[in-house]
């Protein structure tokens, strides 16, 4: 019992690690203006990737100011405001995280959304859930689950994946949801439920119905990673490749090739940060 217990509890702390957007839904879908609200926030993101720390912060601080501008919000349901929201906060969080991952800030900028999201899941039929609001609020758990108490954050790391999964019973089709599921499957202990074989499979979902250049972008780079980690790496310099070629001046893509040239992959990375980083400092 006392190993399970250890087992789930290293699985809730790399997931956290890794992770890292009322009155009428329409049966949960959203407009298509809210979905191209949602991909131009998707670019944006995508954007960010080549800026500095401190220019990244302001662009976020800028952009938020005019997606939730009180005459663009009119046009937006609170859910679709909150999902927008939510993307902005964990934007924040990132480059918080990616400049000093113990920075005291980081948990006042992501437990209260963490909460805003589960007060919104708890007042609300289920029904009425977005499948974006599903994925983006697991998100929000992984990335809170450092700051709780171990068995709260036990408790609410099982939620993750149940979150990702309703959001596809909604849309099978979500990349965005895939990927995420697919570092679940990935990180997971077999144990907890975790399989290489169907994290495998999102991924290469993900990456065969990816549309738009971000999109294409970011899924190009998790699949890069899962071909690494499974020794292909002619395979995943190509992927990756890609991804630069989509945003050649990319902060992301020329870190995760340095991880790469050191022998590991992302996800390793992620759960080994400072000591890699310091090898990395070395060369």
């Amino acid at each position: 019992m006392n190993f399970k217990k250890n087992y789930f509890k290293k699985f809730f702390l790399i997931l956290c690690i890794f992770l890292c957007g009322i009155s009428c839904y329409a049966n949960s879908s959203f407009t298509k203006h809210e979905e191209e609200v949602i991909k131009n926030i998707m670019a944006f993101r995508t954007s960010l990737s080549v800026m500095e720390f401190a220019n990244a912060r302001a662009k976020i601080d800028e952009y938020r100011k005019k997606i939730l501008s009180s005459e663009e919000c009119k046009t937006l349901s609170e859910q679709a405001q909150l999902v927008i929201d939510t993307f902005l906060v964990m934007e924040t969080y990132n480059y918080f995280y990616e400049a000093d991952n113990n920075d005291p800030h980081l948990k006042d900028i992501i437990v209260p959304q963490m909460k805003k999201l589960e007060d919104f899941i708890k007042i609300h039929a289920e029904a009425e859930i977005n499948e974006w609001l599903y994925t983006v609020a697991g998100d929000v758990i992984s990335c809170s689950l450092r700051f709780l108490p171990r068995t709260e954050a036990m408790k609410k790391g099982l939620v993750i994946k149940d979150y990702y999964l309703k959001a596809l019973s909604l849309n099978e089709n979500m990349w965005y949801t895939l990927v995420n599921i697919a570092q679940w499957f990935f990180q997971a202990p077999a144990i907890g439920g975790g399989s290489k074989d169907k994290a495998r499979t999102y991924f290469e979902k993900a990456y065969l119905i990816a549309g738009t250049t971000a999109e294409k972008y970011y899924t190009s780079i998790m699949l890069s990673q899962s071909r690494f980690a499974d020794g292909k790496k002619e395979e995943s310099s190509s992927l990756l490749s890609n991804a630069q070629n989509l945003i050649p001046e990319s902060k992301f893509v020329k870190k995760i090739k340095a991880i790469n040239l050191a022998g590991h992959d992302y996800f390793y990375y992620v759960t080994h940060r400072d000591n890699i980083d310091k090898k990395l400092q070395k060369n």
